[in-house]
């Protein structure tokens, strides 16, 4: 015999609810603060890979504007 519950309609449900998300924001930001040099260390990573792809960009946008020709060798 299976028992099907509907919480939407229940009156704890705000309460189960909120009490779950407590739970999981407690226990992400415990997380955040165990891991808090790595996260910090893997955003400046990231951060810096960013910017230094942005700029590798913008800067090499404009050196070379003519297009790559390439001939077909009839010498062989």
């Amino acid at each position: 015999m299976t028992m099907t519950v509907n919480l939407v309609g229940c009156h704890c449900y705000r309460y189960c609810h909120s009490i779950f998300i407590l739970y999981f924001m407690s226990t992400f930001f415990a997380w955040v603060r165990a891991h808090r040099r790595d996260l910090f260390l893997w955003t400046a990573f990231f951060l810096l890979l960013v910017l230094s792809f942005g700029v590798g960009y913008f800067l090499g946008r404009d050196i070379n504007p003519a297009p790559i020709v390439i001939e077909k060798c009839s010498g062989q």
